[in-house]
């Protein structure tokens, strides 16, 4: 249990990776997979992370949807 808390936690949750480690006061917030190696933000708690997490893909999600928005980023269109 000690080399467990040594190295950290991690939860994958909706593609993004959210880390822990033990010298550490925040959970960082990586990249979608593949682009993991990223750090994109960082959270007081997992739970807070998770929420993080939920408002991109929610974005994500509306600018995929929304016409107006599609012409500006077709990259995310696919």
């Amino acid at each position: 249990m000690l080399q467990t808390l040594t190295e950290g936690k991690r939860i994958y949750y909706r593609g993004y990776r959210i880390q822990h480690n033990s010298n550490a006061l925040f959970w960082s917030i990586f990249g979608p997979h593949p682009n993991r190696e990223e750090e994109l933000a960082i959270s007081r708690t997992s739970l807070d992370a998770m929420r993080w997490v939920d408002q991109q893909t929610e974005f994500f999600r509306a600018i995929k949807t929304d016409p107006e928005f599609c012409g500006l980023a077709p990259a995310l269109v696919n």
